[in-house]
């Protein structure tokens, strides 16, 4: 099983200023060592979303059970080269393929023991380390959780917009997981007008 924490090696997230604050995850289905599907869980133990990439169709996929490595491509042209051993394969590959029944968004292993496992489009992003598949987690992780304040705390979007001396639909913009550009100094404002606070959390790669 993949342990999804260990891959971000920056990891800017949200606590409420007296410490009790929990983040929300992301993620998708992925290998877990057995036959079926497993999906990954936010700290209050509920499915989480799949991440707005541009990465998230695959195109081809190549293994070589002589070096333990499978390539996979994707349409955008980006190609991703990993060990078996990162997703926890210790068989042989017998054949893979491109799954279409979740829109090419995962890759399908038959193993030489005639078992089956599936391979997520994020996964080989996250054990590399994708800088655009981190950006885009991070960017999910902190936009949930001001959005869960505002609801938990019945703010409307007007009010933030009126504290933060801008116009609704900027707002929206701010808080919408899909643009990646975001004006940080109002990430800051909007973070301590919830009673919010900014940790940033330097880690080694595991």
């Amino acid at each position: 099983m993949v342990d999804w924490g260990s891959y971000a090696q920056t990891c800017p997230y949200l606590q409420r200023k007296d410490g009790s604050g929990k983040g929300t995850g992301a993620g998708a289905d992925r290998l877990n060592g057995t036959n079926e599907r497993e999906a990954p869980q936010n700290s209050h133990g509920s499915t989480s979303s799949r991440c707005h990439l541009k990465d998230k169709k695959f195109k081809s996929v190549f293994f070589n059970n002589r070096k333990k490595q499978v390539t996979v491509e994707y349409v955008t042209g980006k190609k991703v080269t990993i060990h078996l051993g990162q997703l926890g394969i210790k068989k042989n590959i017998r054949r893979a393929w491109i799954d279409s029944e979740t829109a090419k968004q995962s890759i399908g292993f038959e193993f030489s023991d005639r078992t089956f496992d599936f391979m997520p489009y994020d996964q080989p992003l996250a054990l590399i380390g994708d800088p655009d598949f981190l950006l885009q987690t991070h960017i999910e992780l902190i936009t949930a959780r001001i959005k869960g304040e505002i609801k938990e705390q019945r703010i409307s979007k007007r009010y933030v917009a009126e504290r933060l001396g801008t116009s609704d639909n900027q707002v929206q913009r701010l808080l919408n997981p899909k643009i990646l550009n975001k004006n940080l100094e109002q990430l800051y404002r909007v973070a301590a007008l919830l009673n919010l606070r900014f940790e940033i959390r330097l880690k080694d790669a595991a």
